[in-house]
């Protein structure tokens, strides 16, 4: 009696535990399955591919706990058999939050082998591209997020110093100026700061004036930055900026050191006989033995050349939403800038926003912005007009074709602004031309250590 009931127990336990491996199975399957299905999409529209730096998973130590996963801001990563996978890797922005939580040291974010890419430039270990003395931060080399561009900002007049104190007492250039720094974002404030602190002989210049592009961001946008620290100020504790606190920290602690900052455009570069380095800019030649190119990834908007783009009430961005309400509006864009613009006005009092993007469904938009989008339209706060082509601007109104079914659609919009926020041109091609190498032209031999 005792061998029968021990024996259906345990028959009844192994049922038991069959059923729950059939269960999870097939949970499994249909978890992989999803998550193939997105890859499948993000290949199909394009987010598959980084456009900067992003996670590198080594899938022999991947253990597949899922922390990577789960503290993502961008919903980039997925668990796909039992190992992280790239799913979004065009959001990525380089967080790094998944190398920081893996347990076991599979992820490095890094911006990889850019030896094939042409939108990369060629820097060593200490940040100098092919034009010897010149170095390059942030963006521009690749790599996003404020705390990046500092980082990077200091280390770059940290190599500088050590150079100049190396040739000490011999046979010099004798420029006036030991460094220029080209663009006041976050990467060049940090080697201005850096500068002035260890005594080296700068100049700053940039056309926006101190902030450089974070002054266009929309009034109160956050800014990521992660714990960094500034130079000559000390910690920045806090993940999150708002963008008038950090101009605001960022005035007084230049206004506290009595920097200044030439509202100046860099035009060129170009080596002098005694090893100077000569700029042109739009108001004067400035000779220094260094140059730093903190000029970001937007030199300049783009443009969407159609009649009627310069008509007052065009802009190509947005500084306070507040000062929009009860107004009929137009973005146009597909990107984040356009989608924060649009989420802003959208919540102005009793505004009309409409959201024009060419192509037919969002694909460079981060998770959390398209999420948003979506709602909006959903309660008929944002009208989404996708797959759609502005024709011409004209005062109080914008004519747009939009694709339907394989016809085309004309439609007269009533506006009282427009917003092209289709992002910017890069400085690539006048880098270029001055003799600076991008990964697809590099040199056998020339590796960037940007990782």
């Amino acid at each position: 009696m005792n061998w029968t009931l021990t024996m259906s127990v345990a028959g009844l336990f192994a049922g038991l535990l069959l059923l729950l491996g059939l269960w999870e199975y097939f949970a499994r399957r249909r978890h992989n399955r999803k998550w193939l299905d997105e890859l499948s999409e993000a290949k199909r529209i394009g987010t598959d591919e980084p456009l900067s730096q992003h996670p590198h998973i080594n899938p022999h130590r991947c253990i597949g706990c899922g922390c990577c996963v789960r503290i993502c801001p961008e919903g980039v990563l997925a668990l796909v058999e039992g190992t992280a996978r790239l799913i979004h890797a065009s959001q990525c922005v380089g967080h790094a939050y998944c190398e920081q939580v893996c347990p076991v040291g599979a992820i490095v974010v890094s911006l990889g082998d850019i030896r094939s890419r042409p939108d990369v430039p060629i820097l060593d270990e200490n940040l100098e591209c092919s034009l010897p003395g010149v170095f390059i931060v942030g963006e521009l080399g690749g790599m996003a997020l404020v705390r990046h561009g500092i980082n990077q900002g200091t280390r770059a007049i940290d190599e500088i110093a050590r150079r100049i104190q190396n040739i000490a007492g011999r046979p010099d250039s004798m420029a006036p100026v030991d460094v220029l720094i080209v663009g006041c974002g976050p990467a060049g404030i940090a080697a201005t700061l850096r500068a002035r602190q260890l005594g080296l002989g700068h100049v700053t210049i940039d056309r926006e004036g101190l902030g450089g592009a974070v002054r266009k961001y929309p009034h109160n946008k956050l800014t990521m930055t992660q714990p960094v620290d500034l130079p000559l100020y000390g910690r920045l504790r806090r993940r999150r900026y708002r963008k008038e606190e950090l101009l605001q920290l960022w005035e007084g602690l230049f206004h506290r050191l009595s920097i200044t900052v030439r509202r100046e455009e860099w035009l060129n570069v170009r080596p002098l006989p005694n090893g100077a380095l000569e700029s042109t800019t739009s108001q004067e030649k400035i000779v220094s033995r260094y140059l730093v190119l903190a000029l970001g990834r937007r030199s300049s908007p783009r443009r969407l050349g159609v009649p009627g783009e310069e008509l007052p009430h065009v802009f190509s961005h947005l500084d306070d939403p507040a000062t929009y309400a009860n107004q009929a509006l137009l973005v146009i864009g597909g990107g984040d800038s356009a989608a924060e613009a649009a989420i802003a006005l959208a919540h102005g009092s009793g505004n009309r926003v409409a959201l024009s993007y060419r192509r037919p469904e969002f694909f460079r938009m981060r998770r959390r912005n398209l999420q948003c989008v979506e709602r909006l339209r959903q309660e008929g706060r944002l009208d989404v007009i996708l797959d759609s082509e502005v024709r011409r601007i004209e005062q109080g109104h914008v004519v747009l074709t939009v694709h339907r079914d394989g016809a085309k659609i004309e439609r007269r919009l009533s506006v009282s602004a427009v917003f092209i926020l289709i992002g910017g041109d890069p400085p690539f091609e006048m880098l270029r031309r001055l003799g600076i190498r991008f990964g697809a032209s590099a040199a056998a031999g020339h590796k960037s250590s940007l990782q």
